[in-house]
C-alpha cells in the first residue's frame, strides 16, 4: 500500500517537474525507417516494384494480389442489411453522396 504521508523532503516541489529529462524519444518504427530509406534513395521504390512484379510473373500468388490491389484497388464488398430502417438510411446516404458527386462534377466542368 502506498504511503499516504510521504516525507516532505521527497515530495515533488510545487511547479517542478517530476521528470527533469522529459519523456524519452519514441524511436523509429519499421514504417518510418523504410520511408526514410526511400526518401534518401528513390531508386529503392523502383527496385521493390520491379521485384514484386518479377515475383508475380514467376507465379507468386501474394505478389500477384499486391500488384492487382495497387492497380485496381480492393474489390468492393456488398453490404447486406436486414433491417428495413437501416436499409432506408443507407439508401438515403447513398443518394446524398451521389448528389454531392454530381454537384462537384458539374462545378469542375464549368
Amino acid at each position: 500500500m502506498a504511503n499516504s504521508n510521504p516525507n516532505k523532503a521527497t515530495r515533488f516541489k510545487k511547479g517542478q517537474s517530476g521528470n527533469q529529462n522529459g519523456r524519452p524519444s519514441k524511436g523509429y518504427s519499421i514504417t518510418e525507417t523504410i520511408r526514410d530509406m526511400m526518401a534518401k534513395n528513390p531508386e529503392i521504390k523502383k527496385k521493390l516494384g520491379n521485384k514484386i512484379i518479377e515475383m508475380a510473373l514467376r507465379g507468386d500468388i501474394n505478389a500477384m494480389k499486391i500488384v492487382w490491389q495497387y492497380m485496381d484497388g480492393m474489390p468492393k464488398q456488398p453490404i447486406e442489411l436486414s433491417n428495413p430502417e437501416e436499409k432506408a438510411r443507407w439508401d438515403q446516404l447513398y443518394e446524398e453522396v451521389r448528389n454531392v458527386k454530381k454537384i462537384s462534377n458539374s462545378k469542375k466542368s464549368t
